[in-house]
C-alpha cells in the first residue's frame, strides 16, 4: 500500500501508513531524515551511544550519514506506532552515483531500541565487496554477532546499479525458537542465513521495527542509497 503524502512547506512528506505497510520514495531533502515524523534517528537525545550522523534523503534518495568509526553505522528506524508486524518483506530500489567503495547500505529487521542499545537484524549491502551480509545487534555500540550463511548461498550480489530491487525478508520458522532472513536481488535468492539460541547465544528476535542505516565509506557516501523502500508485514 502507498503511503499518503502531504504537503507542508512546498514538500511531499509521508504521513503514518496503516498497521502492517509502508511506502516511501523519499521525496524532498531532510538531515536528519523524518518524513513527518516517520523516522526516529540518532539525533542526540536517541541511542546516545551511536554518534553517528544519521541518516539524510536528498532528491529522493536516502543515504548513510558519515560516522566516527567502523562500528558507529548510521541508523533510523520507522517508530514503533507505525506498527510494523513480525514477519516482513522490506523492499528497497538501488540509487548509484559514482563510485562508491567502502559506502555500506543497510536494511535493519525487528528492531528495537533504547537510549544507548540497539537490537537488530542488519541485513548490509556492500556493493564495493560485491556482498550482502547479515548480523545481529545485541545491544552496546559494537556488540554483534555475524550470521553465518546458509542453504548454499554466499550473499553474492555482483556489480549493482540503479533500479536493482532487492527484497529483504525475515520469518518464523519455529516461533521463539528460530528465525530465518533472506535477501533477493531482482527476485534471484543470494543471501540467507538463520537464527536460534543455538546459532547467536541469545534467543531469536521477535518483533520489531523496520530500519535503515548506513556506513559513509569516506566521501562518497550520496553515491550509493535507496531510491524507494516498501514494507509488508503479517
Amino acid at each position: 500500500m502507498a503511503v499518503i503524502l502531504q504537503v507542508r512547506g512546498g514538500l511531499p512528506v509521508a504521513s503514518l501508513p496503516p498497521a502492517g505497510s509502508f511506502s516511501t520514495t523519499f521525496a524532498g531533502s531532510e538531515a536528519p531524515i523524518s518524513e513527518s515524523g516517520v523516522w526516529q534517528t540518532a539525533d542526540g537525545s536517541n541511542f546516545s551511544t551511536w554518534t553517528a550522523t544519521p541518516p539524510f534523503k536528498s532528491s529522493g534518495v536516502a543515504f548513510g550519514g558519515s560516522n566516527a568509526s567502523a562500528v558507529q553505522d548510521s541508523v533510523a528506524f520507522l517508530k514503533p506506532s507505525v506498527g510494523i508486524l513480525p514477519t516482513q518483506t522490506v523492499t528497497v530500489v538501488c540509487f548509484v552515483g559514482g563510485t562508491f567503495s567502502a559506502v555500506e547500505m543497510e536494511v535493519h529487521l525487528r528492531s528495537t531500541w533504547n537510549a544507548t542499545q540497539i537490537f537488530s537484524y542488519e541485513l548490509d549491502f556492500v556493493p564495493g565487496s560485491l556482498v550482502v551480509g547479515a548480523a545481529k545487534w545485541i545491544g552496546n555500540n559494537g556488540s554483534f554477532f555475524s550470521l553465518p550463511y546458509t542453504g548454499g548461498t554466499t550473499g553474492a550480489i555482483g556489480t549493482v546499479v540503479s533500479g536493482d530491487v532487492f527484497d529483504c525478508k525475515v520469518f518464523d520458522l519455529l516461533p521463539g525458537t528460530s528465525i530465518r532472513l533472506q535477501v533477493f536481488k531482482n527476485t534471484v535468492l543470494v543471501g540467507q542465513w538463520d537464527d536460534s539460541l543455538v546459532i547467536s547465544g541469545s534467543a531469536p528476535y521477535a518483533s520489531g521495527s523496520i530500519g535503515i542505516g548506513g556506513d559513509n565509506g569516506g566521501a562518497q557516501t550520496q553515491n550509493f542509497g535507496w531510491d524507494s523502500l516498501s514494507v509488508v508485514s503479517s
